[in-house]
């Protein structure tokens, strides 16, 4: 089941929102994450952007531990981040990084969208 978190919109261009993950060494791990326009609580259109994510041992790190596919739903505010268990399988149990979500939107402009702290952890099955 993916983690569901829902941030108001205009953390996308005055601030980067911290939201902490966990990842499982070969499991998927999803987020889906609903962004709503604080002023006025309607959805953000995402029509036209592009959205990439990764996971490292540090900010700005060149070889990131881990790349999520992310995708979006348009009108419906939805984004959604999957780091499958194909990139999670090669994680380290206890590790600790970085994890951020970037949006460039249709002027081609780059946008920090959400980062946090990412912790691995080993499965229990």
């Amino acid at each position: 089941m993916p983690a569901a978190c829902e941030l108001g919109a205009d953390t996308l261009l005055n601030a980067v929102a911290d939201r902490d993950i966990r990842l499982t060494v070969g499991r998927d791990a999803v987020l889906r994450i609903t962004f709503r326009n604080r002023s006025n609580g309607g959805l953000v259109n995402w029509t036209g952007w592009t959205f990439a994510a990764e996971a490292a041992a540090t900010k700005g790190a060149v070889t990131p531990w881990a790349t999520a596919t992310v995708t979006h739903g348009g009108t419906n505010g939805v984004v959604t981040v999957r780091f499958d268990r194909a990139e999670t399988a090669l994680l380290t149990p206890g590790a600790e990084g970085f994890w951020d979500l970037r949006g460039t939107d249709p002027d081609t402009l780059q946008h920090q969208v959400l980062e946090g702290a990412v912790e691995v952890v080993g499965a229990v099955t």
